[in-house]
């Protein structure tokens, strides 16, 4: 099967503002084929990425728990792969890149944010379902088995009495047996 094909969002991101409005949307756990590819300014200018050894996304998603993903930096551009666990929450997640330089230098883009909304289908609802579907065939099959097991039940109990019947017809066979040797 054919990967695929990623959708790639272009942004520019100010090093020099606290806050960006940029639109980014992303339906929630649609993950690993969208990409973001950030060009950061200073002043209006795009700003040179040769001296970024690293750069990273953190974030905190409309649950207020976080994340750190690493990015790639290629061509002047900081490339970010969009994880499932970034966009598993529906609502609002606040952003920021963050760079490290060789001598320990930190710098953070201004605060823009990623809109997760929900799927048309939610898989936890296949799941729910198909559980359900699974525990009803489950106890479906366990009655059968059980009226089975009733049936064998019954029939070893007639088979026991049978052999018991058989028994005292010997015993008294035996018995008269002997008192007619006597």
């Amino acid at each position: 099967m054919k990967n695929v094909r990623d959708i790639i969002n272009k942004v520019k991101i100010a090093l020099d503002k606290p806050l960006e409005r940029i639109s980014i949307s992303v339906k929630k756990n649609d993950s690993n084929t969208r990409k973001i590819h950030f060009t950061l300014t200073q002043e209006g200018v795009v700003y040179n990425l040769d001296n970024v050894k690293i750069a990273a996304i953190i974030g905190i998603k409309p649950d207020n728990k976080h994340f750190y993903n690493d990015c790639v930096i290629k061509d002047n551009e900081i490339q970010y792969t969009i994880t499932g666990q970034s966009i598993c929450v529906e609502g609002d997640v606040k952003c920021e890149l963050v760079l490290f330089g060789s001598n320990d230098e930190e710098i953070a883009s201004a605060t823009f944010y990623i809109h997760v909304y929900e799927k048309l289908f939610d898989e936890d609802v296949v799941e729910s379902t198909n559980e359900y579907k699974l525990l009803k065939a489950i106890i479906e099959e366990s009655d059968a088995n059980l009226k089975k097991t009733i049936e064998y039940a019954e029939q070893v109990e007639k088979l026991a009495k049978s052999m018991v019947i058989d028994k005292e017809e010997l015993d008294e066979a035996i018995t008269e047996a002997f008192n007619n040797i006597s």
